[in-house]
């Protein structure tokens, strides 16, 4: 080291990189590659996400005819 001012330079390192800042670099590399990986495999519907949708329409729909009759009912009961 080199003691210039109150200043010091590390005269082994000037024009090169950190280890750790490269270690960054990868690291944010990779995760940008696997992230763009995991929306590439996203766009497209599977069987079974299909499946679980038509599941939950289906679910939504009972509850739906579940919730009329008990206001029919309820409506009856009120209306005698």
């Amino acid at each position: 080291m080199v003691l210039i001012s109150p200043v010091f330079i590390r005269t082994s390192t000037i024009g090169k990189e950190p280890k750790m800042k490269k270690s960054l670099k990868r690291l944010l590399l990779v995760c940008a590659a696997l992230a763009v990986l995991a929306f590439a495999g996203c766009e497209k519907k599977g069987p079974m996400q299909k499946a679980g949708e038509k599941a939950d329409k289906a679910v939504q729909k009972t509850g739906d005819a579940v919730k009329d009759a008990a206001d029919d009912t309820r409506d009856a009961v009120e209306n005698k």
